[in-house]
C-alpha cells in the first residue's frame, strides 16, 4: 500500500489559497469556511505540524488581503472630490504605445500634505501624465492638484490591488516640481540613496538598448525579440505585434508570443551547459547563473510566470551553492506563499492561475515518486 507524503509547506499553500479567498466572502460564509477546515483537519488527525502551517497560512493571508483591501477603500472614499499635494520618488515610468506623450508614473509616496495620522498612506501611487519629459527614473518631486477617480466601483479597487498602487488623475491646474535627481558627480546621500542612483543607471541602459535594437532590426524582426526575448509586448507598436500574433494564430502558435518561465529557464540551462563545457565548479557556476539571470530580468519586462521561473532559478541555485536537499515542491510551495504574501489578489487572476498550476502539475508529474513511502506490509494470519 503506497501512502502519500508531502511536506509542511503544502499545508500552507491550501491555508494560503482559502485565506485569499476568505475576505471575498461574506463574515458568514467566512465563518463557516474556517469552522469547516478547522473541524476537517482534526477529524483526519493530521499531524500539528501540517495543521499549523495550515492554519497560520490562512490566517496571514486573510489578514492581509483584508487589510489591504480596507486602505485601498478607505483611501478612496476619505479623498474623493478633494485636491491632494503629494511628494515622493519615481520608481517606474512607462510610456504608452497610443500616445507616447502620455506616461504611467508610479510614484513611491514619502509624504501627503494635510493627512491625519489616522488615515491611510498609500505607498505607491500611480497617475498618468503628458508632457511631462522632463522626469526620470528616481526623482524626488512634488506633485499637486491630485484627484481620485470620480466613479469608485469594484473594477477600480480591483484594479488598484493587483497593481498595488492608488490610482490618481491629474487635473488643469496639476503641477509638479523636481526636488533632486540622482546624479553621479554631485552625489548627495541625504537626497538619493546609491540604490536609487544604480536603478536609475539600470533604466537608462534597458531603454537605450531598446532604442538601439529598434533602429538596427528590421520592424517584424524587433517586435518578435522585444516581445519573446524582454517580454515588452507593446514595443513594437500595437499595429504591427496585432499583425505578427495574426499570423502566429493561423499556424495555431500565438502561445509563443507569451514569454513564460520556460524563457527563463532556458536561458538559465544554456548558461549552466556553458560553464559545464568551460569546466566551471559549482562554488563559481551558481553565483555566474543568479548574477546573469538578475541581469536579464533587470533589462527585461517581467510578468508572473517569468518571475516564478525566476525565483525557482535562484533558490535552486542557492541550494546547490550551500549544498542544501533540493526538493521542488517544496521550493514552487514557499515561492507561491511569497507571492500572495506580496499581493494576495493575485490568485484571482487568470495568468497567475495557469501559470502555477502548469508548474505544479509538471513538478508532480515528473516526481511522482519522491513524495511516497510504502507502509510496512502486514502478514496475514494463517
Amino acid at each position: 500500500m503506497q501512502q502519500i507524503r508531502l511536506p509542511w509547506s503544502c499545508y500552507a499553500v491550501f491555508g494560503a489559497i482559502v485565506g485569499a479567498w476568505i475576505p471575498v466572502l461574506t463574515p458568514n460564509i467566512a465563518l463557516c469556511t474556517l469552522s469547516m477546515f478547522t473541524v476537517f483537519l482534526f477529524k483526519q488527525n493530521f499531524k500539528s505540524t501540517n495543521s499549523v502551517s495550515f492554519l497560520v497560512g490562512m490566517l496571514i493571508i486573510a489578514s492581509n488581503n483584508y487589510h489591504q483591501t480596507q486602505k485601498i477603500e478607505n483611501f478612496y472614499h476619505n479623498y474623493a472630490q478633494q485636491k491632494i499635494t503629494i511628494s515622493g520618488e519615481i520608481i517606474d515610468i512607462d510610456s504608452l504605445v497610443l500616445n507616447p506623450n502620455k506616461r504611467a508614473i508610479k510614484l513611491l509616496v514619502h509624504q501627503i500634505a494635510h493627512i491625519t495620522q489616522s488615515s491611510p498612506t498609500p505607498k505607491i501611487i500611480t497617475l498618468w501624465a503628458s508632457n511631462t519629459n522632463q522626469l526620470q527614473l528616481h526623482d524626488l518631486v512634488l506633485l499637486t492638484n491630485l484627484e481620485t477617480p470620480g466613479l469608485i466601483t469594484p473594477a477600480l479597487i480591483t484594479s488598484s490591488l493587483r497593481a498595488e498602487s492608488i490610482q490618481l488623475k491629474l487635473t488643469k491646474n496639476s503641477t509638479y516640481k523636481i526636488l533632486a535627481r540622482p546624479n553621479y558627480i554631485k552625489f548627495n546621500p541625504l537626497k538619493i540613496s546609491v540604490l536609487s542612483l544604480i536603478q536609475q543607471k539600470i533604466y537608462t541602459i534597458k531603454h537605450q538598448l531598446l532604442s538601439k535594437l529598434k533602429l538596427k532590426l528590421t520592424p517584424t524582426s524587433f517586435s518578435l525579440l522585444a516581445t519573446i526575448f524582454l517580454g515588452h509586448k507593446k514595443a513594437g507598436g500595437s499595429q504591427n505585434t496585432q499583425l505578427i500574433r495574426d499570423k502566429f494564430q493561423v499556424w495555431g502558435l500565438a502561445h509563443f508570443l507569451a514569454r513564460a518561465g520556460l524563457h527563463m529557464i532556458m536561458i538559465a540551462l544554456l548558461i549552466k551547459l556553458l560553464l559545464l563545457a568551460l569546466q566551471v565548479p559549482i562554488r563559481f557556476s551558481s553565483p555566474v547563473i543568479i548574477l546573469l539571470i538578475m541581469v536579464y530580468h533587470q533589462l527585461s519586462w517581467p510578468s508572473v510566470s517569468f518571475l516564478r521561473a525566476l525565483y525557482m532559478v535562484i533558490s535552486y541555485e542557492t541550494c546547490k551553492l550551500l549544498n542544501l536537499q533540493i526538493d521542488g515542491l517544496h521550493l514552487l510551495n514557499l515561492i507561491l506563499i511569497g507571492a500572495l504574501l506580496s499581493n494576495p489578489v493575485q490568485i484571482f487572476f487568470l495568468d497567475f492561475q495557469l501559470s502555477f498550476t502548469l508548474t505544479y502539475a509538471l513538478v508532480l508529474a515528473f516526481r511522482q515518486n519522491q513524495y511516497r513511502s510504502i507502509a510496512p506490509n502486514t502478514i496475514p494470519s494463517v
